[in-house]
């Protein structure tokens, strides 16, 4: 999972920026027994390679929502959202899907 030229969130010109990951339904609801993932947030740039790995089982008519975030010392600014269906992936049945 990464992330190019991004938006700059603070004053500096960079941002501090990290995803968080939710499975949607075919209709856009969150599961509210799936777990809410987040990556680790990366200082000071805006194009960050995380580098890190998830788990979810999942439909193939659910969709995964990103949000990235900017991290604050009091919070949090949104810099942006993508809905990818899960066909998108090209997963396997109990297979691994990819994002890049």
């Amino acid at each position: 999972l990464s992330g190019r030229d991004l938006v700059s969130k603070d004053r500096n010109g960079l941002s501090d920026p990290f995803v968080t990951i939710k499975i949607l339904d075919a209709k856009g609801t969150r599961y509210p027994n799936i777990e809410k993932k987040s990556t680790k947030y990366i200082n000071e740039t805006l194009n960050p390679v995380w580098g890190e790995t998830f788990q979810f089982q999942v439909k193939s008519t659910d969709q995964v929502f990103c949000a990235c975030w900017d991290k604050d010392i009091f919070g949090k600014d949104s810099m942006g959202t993508v809905t990818i269906p899960i066909p998108s992936l090209g997963l396997q049945p109990r297979g691994e899907g990819k994002m890049g």
